[in-house]
């Protein structure tokens, strides 16, 4: 094998370590966007909770629509968030090829490599394309969340408002 020959199978191999790392931290975010809105809606119920069994309180009109806007939006993303972790299919060897690899094992290194190359880059080009996906779910997660903090802030400052 030419050193270009190796220089190129070694980029492809990075590229391709490069994607699988990247659909890890998608993930992680992912996750990250589900706890941190789970976990302030179930406060803001908690909160409801303690607030609306005081005797005579009674939320004020203005802040029911941002509340709403508020819980809706950390719903959708959490569901954003969720759908941010689903590794969307990509391309592998499959079965066939990988049968076939005892046929080969008298190929020249020249030849493996070349095989090795050409699915690696199938395989950095599918899971690139499903971890694009990734991102962009995950990107409209966390503007969706940004707009919910908005909205939550909103309603503090109406509720204090009329306290």
């Amino acid at each position: 094998m030419t050193d270009g020959g190796a220089k190129l199978a070694a980029f492809v191999e990075q590229e391709l370590k490069a994607e699988r790392d990247r659909r890890v931290s998608i993930d992680a975010r992912g996750q990250s966007v589900v706890t941190t809105s789970g976990s302030l809606v179930t406060l803001l119920a908690a909160l409801g909770a303690f607030v609306t069994s005081q005797d005579k309180y009674q939320l004020p009109q203005a802040a029911l629509l941002p509340l709403v806007v508020t819980l809706t939006l950390f719903a959708v993303a959490a569901f954003l968030g969720i759908l941010a972790t689903y590794n969307f299919a990509y391309r592998v060897a499959d079965g066939s090829t990988l049968s076939a690899i005892p046929q080969h094992m008298k190929d020249s290194e020249e030849v493996a490599s070349k095989n090795i190359t050409n699915t690696n880059v199938l395989t950095v080009l599918t899971m690139r394309a499903g971890n694009n996906k990734k991102a962009l779910l995950l990107l409209i997660a966390m503007f969706i969340q940004l707009g919910a903090l908005v909205a939550l802030a909103t309603t503090l400052y109406v509720v204090l408002a009329y306290a």
